[in-house]
């Protein structure tokens, strides 16, 4: 089982599924979720995938575990005090997200699970 996190269109998830993994991919911007969905249809893999809207791992059970966590974080250094698109911003050093990704492996990564 593979996470895609912060899946953008899901070209990640899209070419894990075809390699033969069962993906859950979890995208914050609503918009980009549909453009998931759209891709997925588009790409007859309707039945084999998940695209779930969310932040990081907050759609997700508690029990989840995945074997390959794959994530394309912001790590856009956003000064505090500047209003900037909630998806680009990676905090004040731009780590941020990645922490926060890092954090959620405790609970969603397996043992010998990997990031990428």
């Amino acid at each position: 089982k593979a996470l895609d996190l912060c899946s953008g269109p899901r070209i990640q998830g899209l070419i894990l599924t075809n390699c033969g993994m069962d993906v859950t991919s979890v995208e914050i911007n609503p918009f980009v979720v549909d453009l998931c969905k759209k891709n997925t249809a588009i790409n007859s893999l309707d039945d084999e995938t998940r695209v779930l809207e969310g932040s990081l791992y907050s759609p997700l059970r508690d029990d989840s575990c995945f074997s390959l966590v794959v994530v394309n974080p912001r790590l856009g250094p956003i000064p505090d005090g500047i209003r900037y698109p909630f998806v680009l911003d990676g905090g004040q050093w731009g780590l941020d997200k990645t922490l926060r990704i890092l954090k959620g492996g405790d609970t969603h990564l397996e043992k010998n699970g990997k990031y990428c």
